[in-house]
């Protein structure tokens, strides 16, 4: 018995297959999400997503009149934001290809209209939840106690922490929430792969990129793939000044302890990214790259051209821009205490 012959794939399929994927959905996911309710003949193949992927298409309008929607016809769209929480992610134009099979010729603005109808709107992602009461109290205390602190002296700081990168685009994304749903999971932002650096004055420091043989991270595997590359930089000739800052983990603390390390630290409240003035430089980097990569492009890379474009971007960094944003802490600081301990934008 012969094998039934597949169908070419559509152009709406292979729209639908790179919105999937641009969506962090992976091939065989893919494949299975759209074979579910299909006659084998119509069914896709991982060669056709392959395909799809390495040869891009943009939206076409949709000819003829679209029809009004039902009730029904809103039901399903909602049903199908609430089944497929990937889809929340995607702007009205890429939604519309996902839903076209269920209620045809739908377009952007019907789906728009339909979803605010029952509350829903695109809004801004969160990286995090709101600052919470104590952690701002923390932020206010922080503030009071290095009120008077001089430029000079934030210099000497030595300035750490990780950034998530990510095979897309890292400018202000949206996701389709309710009001109430903000704060959930879906609306915050998800991590990548993480890239850990540090610098002091106008001198970069360490940087490392997380390894894959590494696995994931724990307080064991941080402790010894980023910790001790930490104390023993402190510990090198010339760098008897500096202070590191120092979050509140406990096993953080125990170690840097056990290096006679506890005196030249710096305790930083929580939920204070616009207090540590390297989250300006990671925005500096990704910037650098979709620079050269394109800003539509998303990014889809291995994760080994991913590593040479972080690198590459960090040996960028110009030495003067560290000394100026070191330079805005004062600032920083005030506008903090102005706050009563709230977030800023500097």
């Amino acid at each position: 018995m012969t094998r039934p012959k597949r169908q070419p794939t559509s152009r709406d399929d292979r729209i639908r297959i790179q919105t999937l994927y641009d969506a962090g959905m992976g091939r065989t996911a893919i494949v299975q999400h759209l074979n579910q309710h299909r006659e084998e003949t119509h069914k896709i193949s991982v060669a056709q997503v392959k395909y799809a992927l390495s040869h891009r298409l943009t939206p076409q309008k949709s000819t003829g009149r679209p029809r009004d929607l039902t009730e029904d016809d809103v039901d399903y769209i909602e049903l199908f934001l609430i089944e497929n929480r990937w889809a929340r992610w995607l702007t009205f134009e890429h939604l519309a290809p996902c839903l076209s099979q269920q209620i045809s010729l739908i377009t952007p603005d019907q789906i728009r209209v339909a979803l605010s109808g029952r509350g829903y709107q695109r809004r801004v992602t969160q990286q995090k939840p709101p600052l919470s009461e104590a952690n701002r109290q923390a932020r206010l205390a922080f503030a009071l106690a290095h009120a008077e602190w001089t430029v000079e002296q934030w210099m000497m700081i030595l300035w750490s922490d990780e950034s998530w990168v990510m095979s897309r685009r890292h400018r202000t994304q949206y996701v389709i929430c309710k009001n109430d749903e903000l704060p959930e999971n879906d609306c915050i932002r998800k991590k990548g792969w993480m890239f850990w650096g540090s610098f002091h004055g106008s001198t970069k420091g360490l940087a490392v990129y997380w390894e894959t043989a590494w696995g994931t991270i724990t307080a064991e595997s941080y402790m010894e793939n980023i910790l001790t590359r930490v104390a023993d930089y402190m510990l090198q000739p010339g760098h008897e000044g500096l202070t590191f800052v120092q979050d509140n983990a406990q096993h953080s603390s125990d170690y840097l302890e056990s290096r006679a390390l506890t005196p030249r630290l710096v305790r930083w409240p929580a939920q204070s990214p616009d207090l540590n003035v390297i989250e300006d430089i990671w925005c500096w980097m990704k910037d650098w790259i979709e620079n050269r990569t394109g800003v539509d492009s998303n990014l889809h890379v291995s994760k080994k051209r991913l590593r040479r474009l972080v690198v590459a971007a960090w040996e960028a960094v110009p030495p003067g821009l560290l000394e100026e944003l070191v330079s805005t802490m004062p600032t920083r600081i005030k506008a903090v205490i102005a706050a009563n301990g709230g977030q800023i934008n500097i």
